[in-house]
C-alpha cells in the first residue's frame, strides 16, 4: 500500500545518512527500504531489531551491524525482550528512524503491537536525531499503543499528499514536517 509515497520517504530519509552515523532501523515497510537508498560506500553501524531490516543492511558493505534480539513476532517480524531494550538504552544512536500506524495532533504517535513500545521508546531515548517516517495515509488516526508525540521528533518526513490543513495544524505547534513529492529524485547529500 501506497508504495511509490514509502519509496519516496525512504530516499530522504536515505539521504539524511552520512559517513560514520549510528543508525537505528524500527520495523516496518517504509523504513525497510532506507537502507537500499543509502549511498553505496557509506560507513555506519546499523542497529535493528527487525529481521526484513537485517536482511536489507547484510547487503550493505563496510557496515556494521548492532541486532536486538529476542522473542520472534512474525505478525511485524520484529524481534523482542528486555535485554535487547536495556541494550538499546546503553547504545548511542546518531539517527532514528521510527515507523508508525497512526499520528493523530492530540493523541500522538501510535503502532499496532504493544511489545513495539518499549523499543521504539528507548530508541528515541537514545538518539541525536529522531526522524518519523510515515505516509500521509496515516495522519488522523489512532492505533491502541501510544509511544510518542508528534513533538519528539526533530522531522516528520512524509510525501506531499498531506493536507494543507494537517500541515498547518501540525506546523502550528512547531513540529517540523517535510513533504517528499512523490517520484522525485532524492535532495544533494549535504
Amino acid at each position: 500500500i501506497n508504495h511509490r509515497e514509502k519509496e519516496a520517504i525512504a530516499r530522504h530519509a536515505a539521504s539524511l545518512v552520512n559517513n560514520g552515523d549510528i543508525v537505528f532501523f524500527d520495523g516496518g515497510s517504509t523504513v525497510e527500504m532506507v537502507p537500499e537508498f543509502i549511498a553505496p560506500g557509506t560507513q555506519i553501524t546499523a542497529v535493528c531489531y527487525s529481521y526484513n531490516i537485517l536482511s536489507r543492511v547484510l547487503e550493505m558493505e563496510n557496515s556494521k551491524i548492532i541486532l536486538l534480539g529476542g522473542a520472534y513476532h512474525s505478525s511485524s517480524d520484529v524481534f523482542e525482550s528486555a535485554e535487547s531494550t536495556t541494550l538499546l538504552k546503553r547504545t548511542r544512536i546518531t539517527k532514528a528512524f521510527i515507523s508508525a500506524n497512526a499520528v493523530q495532533a492530540d493523541l500522538g504517535v501510535t503502532c499496532s503491537n504493544q511489545f513495539e513500545v518499549a523499543t521504539k521508546q528507548a530508541a528515541i531515548e537514545s538518539s541525536l536525531a529522531r526522524y518519523l517516517l510515515v505516509d500521509s495515509s496515516k495522519f488522523g488516526n489512532v492505533f491502541s499503543s501510544f509511544f510518542a508525540e508528534a513533538g519528539d521528533f526533530h522531522l516528520i518526513i512524509t510525501d506531499d499528499h498531506l493536507q494543507p490543513e494537517i500541515f498547518e495544524e501540525y506546523s502550528s505547534r512547531g513540529i517540523l514536517i517535510a513533504q517528499v513529492p512523490v517520484g522525485a529524485e532524492p535532495p544533494d547529500r549535504p
